[in-house]
């Protein structure tokens, strides 16, 4: 479901800061998580997007590489 300008992207995606490049990046992981039949694909949607981007102040920006880690890569550790 790709959007053609910011008016056709949900407004919890525009609060969120994302630009119109990284809402249809999302909305790409949100079309996969619902054709594989997940309860949430909203919630795999940004779990996935997640590990492509990263926030710097206000600003979601693309991570370098793979290896960067995110606080939801990182497993708990007692």
């Amino acid at each position: 479901m790709p959007w053609a300008n910011m008016k056709q992207v949900p407004q919890a995606l525009r609060t969120a800061g994302l630009t119109l490049i990284q809402a249809n990046a999302w909305a790409k992981f949100y079309d996969q998580g619902k054709a594989a039949g997940m309860k949430s694909p909203a919630g795999f949607a940004w779990y996935r997007f997640k590990q492509e981007y990263r926030k710097e102040e206000n600003y979601w920006v693309r991570r370098k590489n793979r290896t960067e880690k995110s606080e939801i890569d990182i497993p708990y550790v007692l």
